[in-house]
């Protein structure tokens, strides 16, 4: 479940240092020296990474060596859109081979579908005058935490009812979901807030039954 773990493997640090392994074989490391045979590993998880980050973009501002976690741009020659462009066409290649026959994995196409997705998303935002997009911000977590919430209230609720359902649920909203962030989930705080304040949400409530 702990996405992190897969991409500590998967990281531009664990690339840079396997390329180094690579470089300085029987030089720098004589005992720790890695082959011209780990250059497409490491080509593997380089790309990985950049896929990574281009679908968890949040900083407004370049990071050091990793572009691809700012914001989505909206200007024509997007980095984004440029590093999705290539994922598409190296998802659509890939395959692992079982049993002698090739095989596509699931999740080689969950990318593909995720990938032309947001590219479809950032075209449309566009037109709406969006002028950046937090990739970062796509994701369950939002869901996870309040379905959290809703099972943490008075003891473990793991099956609530409808009607207590929506009971948990007036009461966070009243609360102000005060903890965004359910206890011990695998979820981080999706850094969210209350569309609708309290007020307006009283006072529109009244409005409709004085109706």
């Amino acid at each position: 479940m702990k996405v992190c773990v897969a991409a500590q493997v998967f990281s531009h640090s664990v690339a840079a240092t396997m390329n180094l392994l690579i470089i300085n074989k029987g030089s720098l490391w004589s005992e720790t020296t890695l082959s011209e045979d780990a250059r497409g590993t490491v080509d593997l998880v380089k790309f990985i990474d950049d896929v990574f980050d281009s679908v968890n973009g949040s900083a407004k501002k370049d990071l050091k060596g990793k572009p691809l976690r700012t914001s989505v741009s909206m200007e024509e020659r997007s980095i984004h859109e440029g590093c999705w462009n290539v994922a598409i066409q190296v998802f659509q290649s890939m395959y692992v081979v079982e049993n002698g026959q090739k095989k596509v994995m699931p999740c080689f196409n969950n990318w593909l579908i995720t990938l032309k997705g947001l590219k479809i998303l950032r075209k449309q935002l566009k037109l709406f005058g969006f002028s950046r997009i937090k990739t970062r911000r796509f994701n369950q977590d939002p869901v996870e935490n309040l379905f959290g919430r809703i099972r943490q209230r008075g003891q473990r609720f793991t099956k609530p009812t409808c009607k207590a359902f929506g009971t948990f649920y007036k009461s966070l909203l009243l609360n102000g979901l005060v903890s965004k962030l359910s206890v011990g989930s695998n979820c981080e705080d999706d850094e969210g807030s209350i569309l609708v304040s309290l007020q307006k949400f009283i006072t529109h409530v009244k409005r409709n039954k004085s109706r």
